[in-house]
Formats: C-alpha cells, structure tokens, sequence
C-alpha cells in the first residue's frame, strides 16, 4: 500500500473516526472503502490513448452526410465561415470578385 495525506476539515475526521469505530475498524480501512465506492460510482471513461477514442468517434461519424461539397474542411473552414462561401459574409466577397 502506498501512503496518502490529505486535509480534512475536524468534523470529517470525527465522522470518520465514528465510522471506524461502528465497523471496528480503522480509520485508514474506512476511507479505502470510501474511495473505491465513490470511483465504482462514477461513470467509466474510455481507456486508451486519445488516438484510439479519436478514431472511435470517426467510425461513429461515417454514418452523418455533410451537406459541404467540399471534402476537406479541415483546411478551407474559413471559406465557409467568413469567405465567399459563408452565408454571412459571401455576398461581400462575390463583390469584390466582379471588379
């Protein structure tokens, strides 16, 4: 086992400390516990590199069709978001096109 210290406030050691003494236990036995429980609770995240969970999320995404006609939006975004593409601001640019 592998030592801890943390800070507490006196009135979660004293809980603690009764807690211990209901089970007939340690201190130290009590908050293991605690801990596994409060772990066990939370929801599991994926295991793994971030590549693999990366990868997860593009084999989900294959079955959603863009509406973009473009295929690499990884580089021309901008053309959509502020450029002659985008619905915001295209008209401004197909302005300046003509001249």
């Amino acid at each position: 086992m592998q030592p801890l210290v943390i800070r507490i406030t006196g009135e979660d050691k004293r809980n603690l400390e009764l807690e211990a003494k209901k089970e007939g236990t340690s201190v130290a036995e009590v908050t293991r516990k605690a801990i596994k429980k409060y772990i066990k609770g939370k929801p599991k995240q994926e295991n793994g590199a971030g590549a693999e969970v990366l990868l997860k999320w593009a084999k989900k995404a294959k079955k959603y069709k863009s509406h973009y006609k473009d295929k690499n939006l990884s580089t021309t975004y901008k053309e959509y978001l502020y450029g002659s593409k985008s619905k915001k601001f295209g008209r401004y640019w197909k302005n300046t096109e003509n001249q």
